[in-house]
């Protein structure tokens, strides 16, 4: 008797290099009754003189099919089309078959013959195909899928295309990104699905992997989000699932930040610095200031300087007689010159980039250290080091994600936000920006905003000599602005939050915590009143 014909669709863009390694692991599976289905989406490379030959070699096997680039999901959607097979399978092109796949899928469907999907464990390999690592997921519930706890590995879950056919055989043509994930919802809403342990696939983890682009990361969170949504605001949705509500919101966002930290997105070997440096008014520091950057030991920095009309003629002679760096001068027409930061921010040409203060100075070994640092860790959004402050020296310990809450707020409260090197790709690809309606804490919510998706790293170096005296110029009542400020972003940010409950419990931790940071400026400034003040009141609300 012919065990059931087994349909395993390839769609392929690009991908040459692994394109033969994928059919010959397809040819030698011990099971007799398969056909490969290979759909090439405009590939520019040798991929379709590679299928040609192998279709030739092997007809009736292997059936070629074209078209021009029309995407990922549309060519498996082609493919589905032409299927024949009762049980299928998504084999993506830099992937891996092992040999008894497609015998271990059969002998299971006999086993559990009411399941529609049955997923296995798979290998992880690099371009060499070296085993880097293992993946086996965890047992299957809806649960799981939706709240992010389980991702199903596509290239090692097999189908029933009886099944299939009864959610609709195709895949969302919407959804460009997170369509494997759709699916798994769709079916999963209706059918069983079961893990069964076995290594199964062989999935390739390399440079052009699509879950290790920078860019695809933030599109697929978005996708997975809608898929979320539209589960929960469905009427015939399940009151036990609708209660999974925040469980999906919270699984999909550690998800996201799962997925950020394992991103391969390395940096050029020598990255540019972008230093924006807003100049308010002509001061002692700024001569200072300048020479402290243009005397950097690394040579990459471009420099934006912001700065008003009134001011452009003196700080272009001041900038000519101390500075050889590359120069960009933005003249500010308002008074509100966070809008022009935020503008430059948008447009800068360099990899990293930094807020500077014109009255500090920037330790002469600054920039390399960070960029040495940022090439070892290019998953980190943010590095920051050790501020010296009247020869005291100021620092806080290494940010990790991993670490609690409270942890975290004070870490980010704890940071000079005019000396916080911020890698580009970070701000871009969250489309973030400098809040210009407050008046102390302008980064605060941008800097909550990064560390809430994207690790952060202490460098144990100083980076800067602060000057206090532009701090200590604030007054009596400033402190109490400050402080209001400070407490009004942070509940605005977490108040929508996946972790408001969890904020609760430590705000009044939090808010004590900013007016001892204020006692402590307030004294180093000699603000006698201010933080006496500060430490009454400070008592009346939390002791």
């Amino acid at each position: 008797m012919t065990p059931p014909l087994i349909s395993i669709i390839t769609p392929n863009f690009n991908m040459e290099k692994f394109l033969r390694g994928c059919i010959e692991s397809v040819l030698k599976q011990n099971y007799p009754n398969i056909e490969h289905l290979i759909i090439d989406d405009g590939s520019t490379d040798k991929s379709q003189e590679i299928i040609q030959n192998y279709a030739n070699k092997y007809p009736g096997k292997i059936r070629y099919f074209k078209q021009k680039h029309l995407g990922h999901t549309a060519a498996l959607n082609n493919l589905l089309k032409h299927t024949k097979g009762e049980i299928q399978l998504n084999l993506n092109s830099d992937d891996l078959l092992n040999p008894s796949a497609c015998k271990w899928a059969y002998d299971n469907f006999i086993k559990y013959p009411n399941y529609a999907v049955i997923y296995g464990d798979e290998y992880v390999i690099d371009e060499n195909n070296k085993i880097i690592d293992k993946f086996i997921p965890p047992d299957y519930s809806f649960q799981k899928l939706l709240c992010s706890k389980l991702v199903i590995p596509e290239q090692a879950a097999f189908i029933k295309k009886s099944y299939f056919e009864q959610v609709g055989l195709y895949y969302n043509p919407k959804i460009k990104k997170a369509m494997d994930f759709e699916l798994w919802i769709r079916i999963g809403q209706k059918f069983k699905i079961k893990h069964v342990p076995g290594y199964v696939a062989r999935y390739r983890w390399h440079a052009n992997s699509g879950s290790k682009q920078f860019s695809n990361i933030n599109k697929l969170v978005k996708e997975k989000e809608k898929i979320i949504n539209k589960v929960l605001n469905n009427k015939l949705t399940s009151p036990s699932v609708k209660n999974s509500q925040q469980c999906a919101y919270m699984g999909l966002h550690l998800w996201e930040k799962q997925m950020y930290a394992n991103i391969y997105n390395p940096l050029p070997q020598k990255p540019v610095i972008s230093i924006i440096l807003p100049i308010l008014n002509i001061t002692n520091n700024l001569i200072t200031c300048l020479q402290s950057i243009n005397n950097q030991n690394y040579s990459n920095i471009e420099l934006i300087v912001i700065t008003q009309v009134k001011n452009i003629k003196n700080i272009k002679k001041i900038i000519k007689n101390n500075v050889q760096l590359k120069q960009i001068i933005i003249k500010c027409q308002s008074e509100n010159i966070i809008d022009y930061i935020n503008a430059a921010l948008r447009k800068i040409s360099g990899d990293i980039c930094v807020i500077f203060d014109q009255n500090d100075q920037m330790y002469q070994k600054a920039c390399h250290l960070v960029v040495k640092t940022f090439l070892k860790h290019s998953n980190v959004a943010v590095i920051y080091g050790i501020n010296d402050i009247k020869s005291k020296t100021v620092s806080n310990k290494y940010h990790d994600q991993s670490l609690d809450l409270e942890y975290f707020i004070k870490s980010i409260l704890n940071l000079n936000f005019y000396t916080a090197f911020i890698q580009t790709k970070h701000l871009k690809v969250k489309n973030l920006s400098i809040n210009n309606t407050v008046k102390f804490n302008n980064m605060l919510e941008l800097l909550l905003k990064l560390g809430d998706t994207f690790p952060y790293k202490y460098l144990n170096k100083t980076v800067t000599n602060v000057n206090m005296s532009n701090y200590c110029r604030l007054g009596f009542f400033d402190y109490l602005r400050s402080a209001s400020e400070k407490m009004l972003i942070i509940d605005k940010f977490y108040i929508n939050s996946i972790y408001l409950s969890e904020y609760l419990k430590i705000k009044n931790t939090v808010y004590n915590y900013i007016y001892q940071q204020l006692i402590k400026q307030a004294k180093i400034c000699n603000q006698y009143m201010a933080s006496t003040y500060l430490i009454i009141r400070s008592h009346i609300l939390f002791i």
